[in-house]
């Protein structure tokens, strides 16, 4: 408690504890609820004294942290009553704010006939049901039952092979979706099933090809975030097909299923996101990906907003390939790139050396990331080359304000490079430098 004091900033003089103000009470109440017992401990606080119990319960944040339900197929009437009758107080305690709720199903049975009684464990119109994730049976269960779901912000589905995808009727608070492994599902059906335009945020995971997922992204105009994954295509597709604009889409996740084999700079033919500012690419599950550099530096025109960039595991990107993609990024600020080993290589390094007069590649670049996870696949570059692009681009604090180095590119904030022991110590005499560097050897 005397930490929570402390930290809390406030400065205090009183003897006792009960004389203090109550929103530093609150604040120390606050600061003693960890999250992985936020339950216990709230309860715990406001059982101390009258007077914890009152500032407790008028203090709806100290019951706002996410909340698990779980669902008995079969309870006593008594210990069912006991359950709804804590969860009612903790959703009545946290008022207006929002709360992750959690649906569990107890032992095997996720498509029992629950019947009415679990769903009255909780509150429908409660403001705070804002966060599911369950299974489609059981969602499907809770859909038909009388509690509505206005409420719903966040919904987390996984979806088995098999299960009707029934219309979810109206959630006009929904913002956030994803889907896992949606298994051959009829397109009329999922498409009538989901208020798409309404969505922020979408995470849909398709064992089939990424036509279905385009399909779908054509409906979801007011996207701000997407992570998809598919399979590629076999053939690249025939052009003519009509462009998806999302024009509020800024960040963009795709990944390619384990054996997928094929294309998949098709996909970014077919979109037109000109607010993208994070794409990140994984094919990490391929068996084999073609890249097509000219059709992925139109895209890249045509997106000139993009500052964030993550490739891992495409194993046909070269490094002409990678070159031509960071020649097109004029704004990119921070890279990733994962076991491309190949790609990045003294080319780049040398294109990314910055001297006096110079344009480099990248001149906005500060966040590098270049690691391989697996000890087969280390940097195999001559430490020279590295230390002269990476000092190239570092100039510590005094330099800077001494005024007589105006540099015209970024100066490194961060660096994580995974590498081969033997250049430990070279990388230790980067980091006495200044330079913000993390290293990740590999044997």
């Amino acid at each position: 408690m005397h930490a929570a004091i402390l930290s809390s900033g406030h400065e205090v003089t009183s003897p006792s504890i009960d004389t203090l103000p109550i929103e530093l009470l609150t604040e120390i109440f606050e600061l003693t609820i960890c999250e992985e017992t936020h339950i216990l401990d709230a309860f715990r606080i406001s059982q101390v004294c009258a007077l914890w119990r009152e500032v407790a319960h008028a203090s709806p944040q100290l019951w706002s942290s996410s909340v698990h339900v779980t669902i008995h197929s079969k309870g006593s009437p008594k210990a069912d009553r006991l359950y709804r009758d804590g969860l009612k107080t903790w959703l009545a305690r946290s008022k207006l704010l929002p709360i992750p709720l959690v649906l569990k199903e107890s032992g095997s049975g996720a498509r029992h006939d629950w019947g009415p009684r679990p769903f009255k464990a909780w509150d429908p119109d409660s403001p705070g049901k804002s966060y599911l994730p369950l299974s489609l049976p059981l969602f499907n269960r809770l859909a038909q039952s009388k509690p509505t779901l206005d409420s719903l912000e966040t919904l987390y589905l996984k979806v088995i092979d098999g299960d009707p995808v029934l219309a979810c009727g109206s959630l006009p608070r929904l913002r956030e979706l994803n889907i896992i492994h949606m298994f051959r599902p009829k397109s009329s059906q999922l498409l009538n099933s989901w208020p798409w335009a309404q969505l922020n945020v979408l995470e849909l995971w398709m064992p089939c090809k990424f036509d279905a997922i385009l399909v779908i992204l054509s409906r979801c105009t007011s996207l701000v975030r997407a992570s998809v994954g598919a399979f590629a295509w076999s053939a690249y597709p025939s052009a003519g097909q009509a462009d998806i604009n999302l024009e509020c889409l800024q960040t963009l996740a795709i990944e390619l299923y384990e054996y997928s084999e094929g294309h998949i700079v098709p996909f970014f033919d077919r979109i037109s996101v000109p607010a993208l500012e994070n794409l990140s690419i994984n094919a990490a599950g391929s068996a084999r990906t073609f890249w097509d550099q000219a059709r992925f530096s139109a895209f890249q025109l045509r997106t000139p907003t993009i500052t964030h960039l993550e490739f891992a595991c495409l194993q046909p990107l070269s490094s002409s390939d990678l070159m031509a993609v960071l020649q097109h990024a004029n704004h990119l600020t921070h890279l990733k790139v994962d076991r491309l080993s190949e790609a990045f290589d003294e080319t780049i390094i040398r294109a990314l050396t910055y001297t006096d007069g110079s344009q480099p590649l990248a001149p906005g670049l500060h966040h590098l990331v270049l690691q391989a996870p697996s000890l087969r696949i280390p940097v195999n570059f001559e430490t020279e080359f590295w230390a002269n692009m990476l000092l190239s681009r570092w100039w510590t604090d005094e330099q800077l304000a001494s005024g007589t180095i105006k540099p015209t590119v970024a100066r490194w904030t961060h660096i994580v490079l995974g590498c081969s022991q033997r250049y430990k110590p070279a990388i230790e005499a980067l980091q006495c430098t200044g330079v913000p560097i993390e290293c990740r050897y590999y044997a």
